[in-house]
This record gives C-alpha cells, sequence and structure tokens, in this order.
C-alpha cells in the first residue's frame, strides 16, 4: 500500500483539471486518469463503462472480468462490496468510472478511496461537459447531409456503401465494414468486395467467432485475429432492422422485449476499426448520439429499396399525381378566398375615418410690438439704443437729421423774410397815399397786392409749421413699454442714408401674452379654413430646439399673404399664454400640427394624387373655399 501524500494528490489533481480545462483535444485525460488512480490508490482493477444497460466497457485495467461488468451495471441491484464507483455526470449519467479495491483494505483507505473517486469523477464530469457542446455540433453537421444522401440512394450497394462512409467519417475511423450473416456486404475505402481477399476473410472469421449476442462487443486488435502494425481497438454492433422501428439497442437505450421481436439474433453487424485507443471514449460517446439517426435513415431506405422497381413506380406515379391534384385544389380554392379576404380587409380598411393634421411651421411672436420707420429721407445723428435693450413708452430712441428738411426749412424762412419786407413796403405806399384822396385807384392796387402778400405770408408760416413738426418727429421715441428688437443696429443703420418709410427696428412688449404666427400653405389652406368655420382650431405646437415638448394654441384667424420665397400662402394667427414656456425666445422657430376634421383612410394615405388629379381634371374637391381676403372663427 503506498503512502498517502497530499502534495502528489494535489499536483496530480490540478493537471487533471487542466487538461479537462482546455477540452482535452489530445485525449490524455482518461489514459493520465487511470495512471492516477493506480499511482494513488494501487487498484487491483479500473475500468470506465457506459452507464446504459448493458454496460460497455470503454476502458479498462488490472483483473476486470465479465461477471465484473454485469456488477458496475447502475440498475444492476448486486453490487460487489469491493467495487466502488460513480456516474459521470451525476444529473444524467453516461459513463461509470469504478475501482475495485482489495478487501483487506482498512476503513481509512476505503474511505480515502471514495474521496478520491469522487474528485476524479468531478474532473472527468467537467471534462464531458466543455468536450459535450463541440462533439455534438460537430457530428451533427457531418452527419445530416450524408443522410440525406443515404435516403436519396438508388440502390441497396449505394446505400451500404454510404451507410459505412458515414460512420468511417464521423467517428474518424481507420475501416467500418458492413455483414449479413457474417458475410461483408459493404467496407468504406472500397466500391466492390473481393470475397478471396485475405483481409476480407479474416474479418468475417472476426465476425463468426465472435458470440451470438445482440450487445455490442469489443475486438482488440492487437492480436493475431486482425492483422495490424498499430495496437487498436475495433467494436462489433449488430443492427436492429426491426418494423417495428427501433430504439437502439446496439448501444444499450432500453432492453426490448424478447416476447415483442420475432427474431432470435440481428441480420446486420457493423465492424468499426481504429487503429489507436486513443480518443475512442470519447467516439463511442459520439456514435451513441448519431447512430440513431444514420441506422434509421439507412433502415427506411433498404426497406424501400426491396420493394420490388415496378411497385415503386407505380407508387411514386400515384404519389405524385395526388399530390399534384391536392396542390391544384389548395392553390385554386384558398387562394382566391385568401385574395378576397385580403381585399376585403385592405377596403374595409381604406374607409375607417382617421383625423387629417396638417404639419406647418411658424414663428413665436409677442402679440404687440410697433415697428419703427424712418419718418423722411435722412441720416442717423444719434443712437440712444442697442438691440435687446428694455425701454420705456416715449423714451428716445434714436436722432435723425434730414440734410433736404433743413434746406426747406431755410427756403421756407428766406420767403417769410421776402414777404415782410414786400409786406412793410406796401403799407408804407397805401399809407401815402391814403392823404392823397385823388388817386383811388392806386390804393385800390395796392390793397389788394397787400392782402395777397398776407395770404401768402400765411402759406408760408403753415409750412414752416409743417416742416418744423417733420423736423420735430426726427427724433424718435418708443410707441411703448418693450424690447428693442434689431440686428446690430450700429452696422445697419450708421452712415447710410434711410428712406421714407424704411423699418429700422422694432419694440416689442415681451412681458405680454405670445402667439404663434403660422405659415399655411395655398394648397393646404382650405381644409383649415373649412375646420375653422365650426369655430376655433384647437392645435399643437413645440419647439423646434425642444422638440419633445408639446404645447397647445388655437387659430382664432387666416389671412392671405405673398411671400418672396413661399409664393402664395396664408398667415394664420395662433393665439396663447406664456403659461408652459419658461422662456420664450423671440421668433423662435416652431412646428403646429393642425386638426382639420376627419378623412377616409384611403384619402389620406394618397391625398398628393386625389390633388394632384383634381387640378389636372378639374375635379371637384373635398373642400369648397371662397376666396377670402380673411376668414375667421364665428362667433359664440
Amino acid at each position: 500500500m503506498t503512502t498517502f501524500s497530499p502534495a502528489k494528490t494535489d499536483s496530480i489533481l490540478d493537471e487533471l483539471e487542466g487538461i479537462a480545462r482546455k477540452g482535452d483535444p489530445d485525449y490524455r485525460f482518461y489514459p493520465y486518469l487511470f495512471d492516477a488512480i493506480e499511482a494513488l490508490i494501487e487498484p487491483s482493477g479500473v475500468a470506465l463503462t457506459t452507464a446504459q444497460a448493458p454496460a460497455m466497457v470503454l476502458m479498462k485495467r488490472g483483473a476486470v472480468s465479465d461477471s465484473d461488468i454485469a456488477e458496475l451495471n447502475p440498475q444492476s441491484g448486486q453490487r460487489a462490496s469491493q467495487w466502488h464507483s460513480c456516474e459521470i455526470p451525476r444529473n444524467n449519467p453516461s459513463l461509470v468510472l469504478a475501482v475495485r479495491t482489495t478487501s483487506e483494505d482498512s476503513q481509512q483507505h476505503t474511505t480515502r478511496v471514495r474521496n478520491l473517486l469522487n474528485a476524479f469523477g468531478e474532473l472527468a464530469e467537467m471534462r464531458e461537459l466543455v468536450v459535450e457542446s463541440s462533439r455534438r455540433s460537430g457530428l451533427v453537421r457531418s452527419v445530416l447531409p450524408r443522410t440525406a444522401e443515404i435516403s436519396s440512394s438508388t440502390s441497396l450497394a449505394s446505400a451500404d456503401r454510404i451507410f459505412v462512409e458515414t460512420f468511417r467519417e464521423s467517428m474518424q475511423a481507420d475501416r467500418v465494414a458492413l455483414f449479413d450473416q457474417c458475410v461483408m456486404i459493404s467496407c468504406s475505402g472500397t466500391s466492390q468486395i473481393d470475397p478471396a481477399s485475405q483481409v476480407v476473410e479474416h474479418l468475417e472469421q472476426v465476425i463468426s467467432s465472435l458470440s451470438a449476442t445482440s450487445h455490442p462487443q469489443w475486438v482488440e486488435r492487437d492480436n493475431q485475429a486482425i492483422p495490424s502494425d498499430n495496437q487498436g481497438v475495433a467494436l462489433c454492433i449488430p443492427l436492429v432492422t426491426l418494423a417495428q422501428g427501433p430504439q437502439n439497442e446496439s448501444l444499450g437505450d432500453t432492453p426490448r422485449d424478447p416476447k415483442r421481436d420475432h427474431y432470435e439474433l440481428p441480420r446486420f453487424r457493423l465492424l468499426i476499426e481504429w487503429g489507436s485507443k486513443v480518443g475512442v471514449v470519447d467516439r463511442v460517446q459520439g456514435l451513441a448520439m448519431v447512430m440513431p439517426v444514420i441506422q434509421q435513415a439507412w433502415v427506411q431506405q433498404r426497406r424501400w429499396l426491396s420493394v420490388p422497381e415496378k411497385t415503386r413506380g407505380h407508387v411514386l406515379n400515384r404519389a405524385g399525381s395526388d399530390s399534384k391534384h391536392m396542390a391544384n385544389r389548395r392553390s385554386v380554392f384558398p387562394r382566391s378566398l385568401i385574395a378576397l379576404a385580403v381585399g376585403c380587409l385592405v377596403i374595409g380598411l381604406a374607409f375607417i375615418p382617421y383625423p387629417l393634421e396638417i404639419s406647418v411651421e411658424g414663428v413665436l411672436e409677442p402679440v404687440e410690438q410697433r415697428f419703427v420707420h424712418s419718418p423722411t429721407d435722412s441720416l442717423i445723428d444719434s443712437l440712444f439704443v442697442n438691440d435687446g435693450d428694455s425701454v420705456k413708452l416715449s423714451q428716445q430712441l434714436l436722432q435723425l437729421v434730414s440734410p433736404s428738411l433743413n434746406i426747406q426749412i431755410e427756403e421756407v424762412l428766406g420767403q417769410i423774410r421776402a414777404l415782410d419786407e414786400k409786406r412793410d413796403g406796401l403799407r408804407i405806399a397805401v399809407n401815402q397815399l391814403s392823404s392823397n384822396t385823388a388817386d383811388v385807384a392806386s390804393q385800390i392796387r395796392l390793397s389788394s397786392e397787400l392782402k395777397l402778400i398776407e395770404a401768402q405770408r400765411s402759406q408760408a408760416d403753415d409750412k414752416l409749421r409743417f416742416l418744423e413738426k417733420e423736423r420735430t418727429d426726427l427724433l424718435i421715441r418708443s410707441p411703448l413699454d418693450g424690447v428693442v428688437i434689431a440686428s446690430d443696429i450700429e452696422r445697419e443703420l450708421r452712415n447710410r442714408p434711410l428712406r421714407r418709410g424704411e423699418t429700422l427696428f422694432r419694440v416689442a412688449a415681451t412681458d405680454g401674452p405670445w402667439q404663434l404666427r403660422l405659415s399655411i400653405p395655398d394648397r393646404e389652406s382650405g381644409y383649415v379654413e373649412q375646420k375653422l368655420r365650426e369655430g376655433p382650431i384647437a392645435i399643437r405646437w413645440g419647439l423646434e430646439s425642444s422638440a419633445g415638448h408639446k404645447q397647445s394654441a388655437t387659430i382664432d384667424s387666416v389671412r392671405s399673404l405673398w411671400h418672396p420665397t413661399r409664393g402664395a400662402h396664408r398667415s394664420a394667427i395662433a393665439s396663447l399664454t406664456s403659461e408652459g414656456m419658461d422662456h420664450p425666445a423671440l421668433n423662435a422657430t416652431t412646428y403646429a400640427r393642425i386638426p382639420c376634421g376627419d378623412q377616409p383612410l384611403w384619402y389620406i394615405w394618397s391625398r398628393p394624387l386625389v390633388e394632384y388629379l383634381q387640378k389636372r381634371f378639374w375635379l371637384p374637391t373635398r373642400h369648397s373655399t371662397a376666396i377670402k381676403p380673411d376668414s375667421k372663427a364665428p362667433q359664440r
């Protein structure tokens, strides 16, 4: 008995865990596991078997007999006391790892054996979980196309050849042969079987020498029965071809009931040979996974090909005609019903009333605002405010100077002085003639000229007062309390002549109520005006800078306008309050949706096309709008 060494045990377990976590690419795990068991436990026998009954030995060392294999069956109630085993994995066992100890071992040694066996079982379970996913996906991808080839084969020999080639490729075997009552009928790597060949004779002798059983059997390739340069192993699998269909008894799924079967031994046997025992454990587990699929396809195709060719042709023709007839019936009757149902559904949906909304753009502005204009042709003499300044009513904004107005005033003053001098002269002349009563005609003429001079003097005074008023108006004052709104006053207005009536800037009352000025395209205005006849229109609007914040407003009137870039359009004024707006931005760009009643869904979908056809062929519209300069909501 070896002396227990914790350091050695930990080193071996770490090595096994490293191999398991890497997925055991070189198939070293189980040989190394057996070496570790022999080094740490020194058992009289070690075996790795399948968990399904009847158990099949995948690896063994030491004294392991056939009776021992029966005892290792997990479903068997008779288990020798000297055997210690663990199932891998525990939740769904597929393998059994068993260790045989001697009856002379102490209780302490037995406990250590069980603990080590549990540790080895956990490492083996880790290894199986890592390998399982790659094994399953790879086998399925390689087997499914091959089963399709088996199902489409046209002869028994072709089906058998594809059958053995499928196993050779999926199991990575050196050779796979198929036997019918100990006679080779197909072999991988060749399309024809030579019964006189020495290899064929040896393989047939091997199959004949095996015990008559319906369970898989291992054949050691290192004996003289199968000549080979390398030590390897072969597996003989009986194939079930019963009509009741099959569970894969060959690999030990569920045992058959002899009373239900009408055979003694399977007719066909499959011999799979590997040149090396490395990796056989994984390949046999993969064989249990793909065997039912491949065997089922092969059995069904052999049954079909065993039917006389004439009968097969008759069945295929009848099946083809029946399927064509059924396809025609399905293609005519259901398609027409489906088309009718779809058409009715589309028509029904097309006439469902749906809200018609028109999307327009606009600007946000105060309700009370005044534009400041130049009263005459002038120049800026003094500028008292800048853009954004708050001003009060009648506050001075800027001082204009008009050279032409000053010239006109000087001319009028000159005329007044000339008239005054002339008037004074005439008065003196009239006074002198008054003493000479003989010259009455001269007195009348001078009196008439004096009255004319006085009338001209009165007109000159009126003109001077008018011009003086115009010069007084050159001092521009604020028309209301508000904020000066302009764009760079200094650069735009300084040092350039101003024309009479030219807009200089505006003053807006930003503390008062606000409104939306919406620009409605002329082609959309009919819907709005028709809806406006029913009363004010409640709309939803939002700022372009904060599109997610929806607000409400009410349209009260629409009027016609002309814009140099937009062309003919309607301007709608929507009233609102500053509630819900933290800091209203003057002239902020807005978007709005104006509800214009319900229209059929088909009209909303195809409205551009309908409007084009109405203009093209003079068709009546869904709304009739008289051309009015202004449209207002009726008073309520």
